[in-house]
Parts: structure tokens; C-alpha cells; sequence
């Protein structure tokens, strides 16, 4: 029987905390939640605040292009084969079944958020997670190209929990733009007051490869100390950092940074105001 996570934490430690399947009234829901609220509000995640099931309909697509490539190609090749139906028979059922477990695997995945954290099912196992217990977010985005005429943006966003827990979020939900974004600006408002504290009792907190400290900033070789610091920016997938001159100290791709959302709060209130800044 499946318990709330207050009465039991962590029965699945690859998944989280297991959630009652009370919290799941429909998998035929907006991704919004804003229209008319049809889960729970969780006594321990607090308020509903949106829904983002799979993307079924990609789902759909992609098995029956799956499926349909390789029945055409088997019809090709042996439609002049003599005595050959039951080999064809044969690969359609073994194709339908590839295809069938692939869909069904990944049919049921969905993300429920709340005000306080999030559940995360894949399949009949639901994860149950807190923001405050995200210590890293990172976002890849890419842009593909098939044939070089359908060109497509990839984004896929991988979380880290306290408990070395690694959860992926990527095109298999619907709206994962959407998804990702708000997790990130929850994360980042659960964990701020958290890094601002380690960095005030003198402890390093790092951001993929870039370093802060309440002295400043560390990447690589280049150190950059905050009476120098002057701006933040972000260009040609890179986040840049400018001196008290506005000279740029370092330039930092995007793909090697943790918590990008923090670390550009952080840096932001480091800047300079005008005030401060001699004339």
C-alpha cells in the first residue's frame, strides 16, 4: 500500500518519496493549472500550481513513424519473395511490440508542480521532491536539424537532490520550455537564501565551473575580486563578466554553469549601483 511521504520518506530511493495516487485525478489536463484546478493542494508541497503530462501526440508520432519505416522497407524487399508472409507477419509483430513498449514506457510519464516542490512519475513509481532540496539545475538547449529542412530547438534540463538523486526533464513533456523555466525560477527562490548564507559564513559555492565566494570570483585561472566587479551579461552563449571598467574579465559558456538563474540574481546584486560608482 502506497503511504504519504510524511508517514514514510523514501521508500524508493531512486525515485524519491512515494505519493498517494489520490494527487491524480485525470491525465487529461491543462499544463497550465490556472483554468480550473483539478488536483489537490498537498500538505506538504503546498498549492497546486500546474500540471505537464508526456507528450503523447509526439509520442504518437514518433512510434508510428517507427513503425510504419521499417514495414514499408520489409514490404519493399520481400513483396517478390516467394513463401515469405509469415516472415513478414512475423517482423510486424516483433516491430509492434519494440514500438508498443517504447510508447507505453514513456506514455505515462508527467511532472505535477506546487507551491513547495514537485512530483516527478515515471510510470507507477511517483518521486516526491522539495525545491530547497534541488542543490544544482542545468540546462542544455540545442538546435537540430533533420535533413536540413526541419529544424527544432532541444532543451533538457537536469536536476540534482541533496540525496544524489538525478531527475531529467526533456521533449518526453509536453510544454518542456515552459516546465523547465518555472522549476528553475522555484529552485532558485528556494535555495537563495541558502547560498546567500553559505557565502556570509565564508564557504565556497559553485556554480559549474565558475566559483563564488564573499570575496568574489573564481574560473579557471582567471580570479575576479568584487571591488573590481562591475557587470553581468549574457551573449552568444556565454555568460560574460566586465570589470568596474566594463572590460570584459572572462567569458564563460553557458554549458559549463550550474544554477544559471541564482548565479545571475547573485551576480546582479553584486553590481555596482549608481551611487557607488566614483565619478
Amino acid at each position: 500500500m502506497m503511504r504519504h511521504p510524511v508517514l514514510n520518506y523514501a521508500l524508493n530511493p531512486k525515485y524519491g518519496t512515494v505519493l498517494p495516487d489520490r494527487h491524480i485525478r485525470s491525465s487529461h489536463m491543462t499544463t497550465t493549472g490556472f483554468d480550473s484546478p483539478v488536483f489537490d493542494d498537498d500538505p506538504i508541497l503546498g498549492r497546486f500550481v500546474a500540471y505537464f503530462p508526456s507528450y503523447r501526440l509526439r509520442l504518437l508520432i514518433i512510434g508510428g513513424l517507427l513503425y510504419g519505416i521499417p514495414v514499408l522497407v520489409l514490404q519493399v524487399l520481400l513483396a517478390n519473395v516467394e513463401g515469405a508472409s509469415v516472415l513478414i507477419i512475423g517482423s510486424y509483430a516483433g516491430i509492434a511490440l519494440l514500438v508498443g513498449w517504447y510508447v507505453l514506457h514513456l506514455w505515462n510519464r508527467e511532472v505535477i508542480v506546487y507551491e513547495n516542490g514537485f512530483t516527478y512519475r515515471q510510470g507507477s513509481q511517483i518521486g516526491y521532491f522539495r525545491f530547497v532540496d534541488i542543490t544544482r539545475i542545468h540546462q542544455h538547449a540545442e538546435r537540430v536539424s533533420y535533413f536540413g529542412i526541419f529544424k527544432r530547438d532541444v532543451i533538457t534540463y537536469t536536476l540534482h537532490t541533496d540525496q544524489a538523486e538525478v531527475l531529467h526533464v526533456n521533449a518526453v513533456y509536453k510544454d518542456v520550455a515552459k516546465l523547465g523555466l518555472l522549476l528553475e525560477s522555484k529552485i532558485t527562490a528556494a535555495r537563495q537564501p541558502i547560498v546567500e548564507a553559505q557565502l556570509e559564513a565564508g564557504k565556497l559555492v559553485e556554480f559549474g565551473s565558475l566559483t563564488m565566494t564573499d570575496k568574489g570570483l573564481r574560473y579557471a585561472e582567471h580570479v575576479l575580486a568584487w571591488d573590481d566587479f562591475g557587470k553581468v551579461a549574457i551573449e552568444r552563449g556565454a555568460l560574460r563578466l566586465l570589470d568596474h571598467n566594463q572590460v570584459e574579465h572572462v567569458s564563460i559558456p553557458l554549458a559549463e554553469l550550474d544554477n544559471l538563474m541564482l548565479l545571475v540574481k547573485l551576480l546582479r546584486d553584486h553590481q555596482p549601483t549608481a551611487e557607488s560608482t566614483p565619478a
